[in-house]
């Protein structure tokens, strides 16, 4: 993740490390206080959050040299998977099966409430204006309307498989899975519907991108897919 010039990369060996990009060589830090597995990072003001597998998610203040942890959020009982800031909130998935809302008003940030309707890790969170979309490798994405108290979910089914990754271009919802397919839904739709496929991979969908009108999409097959949003 890129923020204020400097490269950040969470890593399996528990660490994050802070790379400068106007320097050469672009190392400037390596943060080491999770206890396992990075998995995930967000940006919210002067802070980065990070998910671990350590179940927590801590903090980091980026206005201090080196960037220090001012808070760790505990919470859930699994590894936190995914984290997202969304107005005002924090939102983290977790291998417990669920989504903390953490109010980050607050100081330290509390949890607001806790997102409970997948049976299976959640793997990624996107949003489109006030509905959270949530992947996971129960074969579903969960819809969350945030103006419901409270938010109230829909289940999407299509895909065969874990859904690992979600990416939102305008209001198409783009979904990779371990089925090997990408799905394409219509967000403008109450429930949204399967509007494409594309087939190309012959493995598990990991990760999702969206640059202008092109679509990236990374694979256990060992290749990256490029798509052309524009003709699809």
């Amino acid at each position: 993740a890129v923020h204020d010039g400097h490269l950040y990369s969470g890593s399996h060996d528990n660490t994050i490390v802070v790379c400068d990009l106007a320097l050469s060589p672009a190392k400037v830090h390596t943060l080491d206080e999770h206890a396992d597995g990075v998995n995930a990072l967000a940006f919210h003001n002067d802070y980065l959050f990070s998910g671990s597998k350590d179940n927590t998610v801590l903090a980091w203040d980026l206005t201090l040299t080196p960037p220090t942890v001012v808070y760790n959020l505990t919470g859930h009982s699994g590894g936190v998977l995914c984290v997202v800031v969304h107005d005002g909130h924090l939102y983290s998935g977790s291998a417990d099966n669920t989504i903390i809302v953490w109010d980050l008003s607050q100081s330290p940030p509390v949890i607001e409430t806790t997102l409970a309707g997948h049976v299976a890790n959640v793997n990624d969170l996107v949003f489109h204006g006030h509905r959270l979309f949530s992947a996971s490798i129960d074969d579903s994405i969960r819809m969350w309307d945030l103006t419901q108290s409270p938010p109230t979910s829909a289940s999407l089914s299509g895909h065969t498989a874990d859904v690992q990754a979600l990416a939102i271009h305008g209001n198409v919802l783009y979904s990779g899975a371990r089925d090997t397919n990408i799905q394409a839904w219509d967000l403008t739709k109450a429930v949204p519907t399967t509007i494409r496929k594309f087939i190309g991979h012959v493995s598990w969908v990991y990760t999702l991108a969206i640059d202008n009108n092109t679509l990236y999409s990374g694979s256990d097959d060992n290749t990256i897919r490029i798509w052309d949003l524009s003709v699809c």
